[in-house]
């Protein structure tokens, strides 16, 4: 559909989604390499930045140490 409609939005979205949902499958895999293709391709396929806007948000890092008194 793309090739024939290089326009279409449906097309588009549907190609970053997909390049996305990799992107975090590989990264829970720890693939480097395959994160950094499918974010690429993803991002290639935003032409309206929604993933730039969603990524854009405040992240959060939890450190559990044992024991639990332990100085980290």
């Amino acid at each position: 559909m793309l090739n024939e409609q290089p326009d279409s939005v449906g097309a588009q979205d549907g190609l970053r989604d997909l390049f996305w949902y990799r992107f975090l499958e590989a990264e829970r895999f720890g693939d480097d390499r395959a994160m950094a293709v499918y974010r690429s391709l993803a991002a290639q396929h935003d032409p309206n930045a929604v993933l730039r806007a969603a990524s854009a948000g405040r992240g959060e890092l939890r450190l559990r140490v044992d024991p639990p008194d332990a100085q980290a």
